[in-house]
């Protein structure tokens, strides 16, 4: 989940798929361009459109050679896209490595040596410090962080809250999210990542604490807190890659420990403010799973701490299904004829309808193009683990204290493993739906696979059904979207779309539900 933004183009730069023609506007001292979190616009000249078949998404260039460690690191400080990192050799090679300043980084791409690293010897590797620090304040102690005994105690506590019947608790929620948002845009032009980032977090608020987002203030007040961390907290600095511990350099983070503070804020308060609730028979929500979790012994299982920090793992998690919403929006913007084949199914099996997640299987040419906007752009792009004793990978040789890197984005466009890797095919998923193969892995590997992963799904089904139930959908902006990494694969520009009533000819316009785009965070 560590992760970087932006696109510095390299010298040579051999573009994968749609690459963005830009002129380099000169070095800095690290060999990298100005700082400049979003470039600006420029139209598409390569005659490829969004109604090409298939469609081939814009992506950063890919470089021919590996980058050097200087311009590297002055990337990532610049907070350039790791991705603008990956030279071809990454996206065919079983196992890639490179070395920065003498320390090896060993990406994984083979699934013999990905099983042997997390799910054989998971034990011997841990989270990187890094990676606990830019975490942990968002997460607390909570499930994402833990680590062995507790880590299986947490899981095992969790694991009910997350079955199908329980999942499926939460399906009218986010109908209602979806059906909130259908209501709330009609025709026109929209900023439809801006209107899908409230829909996500009116369905996150709903699911957890049955009840929408806007009721006072609250959970708009917590949705800016999450942008506001990844935009400024949450970014790597200097001083996170020179700390050997959390604890080191925390003089220098007090940014970070402002927004713990008030982010924690929030969650216990709504966590009190259940707590003074009457009881109800049964549970509404996530909220009353985790509060109803009991031991052994038939106490709690979980401290009103402990449900803090799960209550802000999933809140933060629930904000993020905003990208696979938005990226699966704009792959149906950009293939007319597999957005009506999607909304013919939809018009058949309305979402007022599903109330299982086996009613979901009714949908199976959406559930198609969400698989393939989770592999083209996967929620948790880099994942990385230091090992901590030797160990043999791959048949590389790993000491301890090296970083082992686990890429989702590079696995997901591996030239070994797919046909037309940067293409968008969702009919490849036709009959293994329910078997995707071991390349597939949107949601980790392995014992820490994400335990929300059906939530989330289920959360994007509904909402963009709803959505496709009432318009279609159309992008309606010349500039590239091109993907960027941070904590998730998010699109580096707010585009415009185009709404048009299923009853309208399309593109006809009854005003502007538009919010000027902006970068988006």
């Amino acid at each position: 989940m560590i992760a970087t933004t932006g696109w510095p183009l390299a010298d040579g730069a051999r573009s994968r798929g749609l690459a963005w023609g830009a002129r380099r506007s000169g070095p800095d001292r690290f060999g990298a361009e100005p700082p400049a979190l979003v470039r600006p616009a420029r139209t598409l000249d390569h005659g490829v459109t969004c109604m090409d078949s298939p469609f081939i998404p814009p992506v950063p260039p890919t470089p021919d050679q590996p980058l050097s460690p200087m311009r590297r690191l002055g990337m990532l400080l610049r907070r350039r896209s790791i991705m603008a990192t990956f030279p071809r050799a990454a996206y065919e090679d079983l196992i890639y490595q490179r070395r920065q300043f003498g320390w090896l980084t060993v990406f994984v791409n083979d699934p013999a040596a990905v099983h042997h690293v997390f799910v054989t010897n998971a034990a011997n590797y841990e989270r990187p410090v890094l990676a606990r620090r830019l975490l942990r304040p968002l997460s607390g102690d909570g499930l994402l962080l833990a680590e062995d005994t507790d880590w299986r105690n947490q899981r095992r506590i969790l694991a009910p809250a997350f079955t199908p019947e329980n999942v499926s608790l939460t399906l009218p929620h986010f109908a209602a999210a979806g059906e909130a948002l259908a209501n709330d845009l009609g025709a026109g032009r929209v900023n439809l990542l801006a209107r899908i980032r409230d829909a996500a977090l009116d369905a996150a608020c709903r699911a957890l604490f049955s009840l929408p987002s806007d009721t006072d203030g609250t959970y708009r007040r917590m949705s800016a807190l999450v942008r506001e961390y990844f935009v400024h907290a949450g970014w790597i600095a200097l001083w996170d890659m020179l700390a050997r511990r959390e604890s080191d350099y925390v003089w220098l983070q007090k940014e970070r420990s402002d927004f713990k503070r008030r982010w924690f804020a929030e969650i216990d308060g709504i966590v009190a403010d259940r707590r003074r609730q009457p009881s109800v028979g049964g549970a509404r929500d996530l909220l009353d799973l985790l509060m109803q979790a009991r031991a052994a012994d038939g106490t709690p299982a979980l401290s009103d701490k402990e449900i803090s920090d799960q209550v802000a793992t999933m809140m933060a998690a629930g904000f993020e299904t905003t990208h696979a919403m938005f990226w699966t929006a704009y792959l149906l913007a950009c293939d007319k004829a597999v957005q009506d084949e999607v909304r013919a199914e939809v018009l058949a099996a309305p979402p007022a309808q599903v109330r299982t997640l086996a009613r979901l299987r009714a949908w199976p040419a959406l559930r198609r193009v969400l698989m393939e906007a989770l592999r083209l752009y996967p929620p948790f792009p880099v994942t990385a683990r230091v090992a901590r004793q030797d160990d043999v990978v791959g048949g590389v040789r790993i000491k301890a204290g090296t970083l082992v890197m686990l890429s989702p984005w590079i696995i997901h466009r591996h030239h070994r493993f797919w046909d037309q890797p940067d293409a968008f095919i969702p009919s490849r998923w036709i009959g293994r739906e329910d078997r995707p193969g071991e390349h597939y892995i949107p949601f980790g590997v392995g014992p820490r696979v994400c335990i929300g992963a059906a939530f989330a799904t289920s959360q994007v089904m509904l909402v963009v059904a709803t959505l496709l139930a009432r318009y279609r959908v159309e992008l309606d902006d010349p500039r590239p979207v091109l993907p960027t990494l941070r904590n998730a694969t998010v699109p580096a520009i707010e585009p415009w779309f185009r709404l048009s009533l299923l009853d309208e000819a399309p593109g006809e316009d009854r005003g502007s539900t538009a919010i000027p785009p902006a970068k988006a965070a």
